[in-house]
């Protein structure tokens, strides 16, 4: 009985200490991902929209969110992409965002996405991807794309 307990013991500290040197192996990864949100909230200052799309690593992206802060205040969007395996990545960034269609409100975006930490095969997850895509403030959509690295 000794024996079956110490083997369980050993057994159990083998498994923790492999999970934790295969966090320590990140690899960098290209990143690519076509995303179309909608807004599904609306407050005074910010906006909550549903994601949906696809991304290389996450498969089929659906179930997600971002909230977006509305101007004056400087854009800001902060968000959870759920992969098609229920894992999640965060992400943030600042999009610089350009009204080229003042009667509709509509135009152009780009900047910087952070990836800062996930759920499953994305924990601990980092990078980065160039944002650009349009969007319509007055038919309450946008859709863009992400190019770049994801770390995990």
């Amino acid at each position: 009985m000794k024996t079956l307990k110490f083997l369980l013991m050993l057994g159990i500290l083998l498994g923790l200490a492999l999970s934790a040197k295969s966090q320590g192996n990140q690899v960098e990864r290209p990143f690519k991902g076509r995303f179309y949100a909608v807004v599904a909230e609306e407050y005074p200052t910010y906006e909550i929209l549903s994601i949906t799309g696809q991304a290389t690593h996450l498969g089929i992206v659906m179930n997600s969110q971002m909230m977006f802060i509305r101007p004056p205040a400087p854009h800001y969007i902060e968000g959870v992409l759920t992969a098609a395996n229920g894992d999640l990545v965060y992400f943030y960034g600042w999009p610089t965002m350009i009204v080229t269609d003042p009667p509709t409100l509509s135009g152009t975006m780009s900047g910087k996405t952070y990836f800062s930490g996930g759920t499953g095969r994305f924990a601990g997850c980092y990078g980065e991807g160039e944002m650009t895509g349009t969007f319509s403030m007055s038919q309450d959509w946008a859709k863009w794309t992400v190019e770049g690295t994801l770390t995990y």
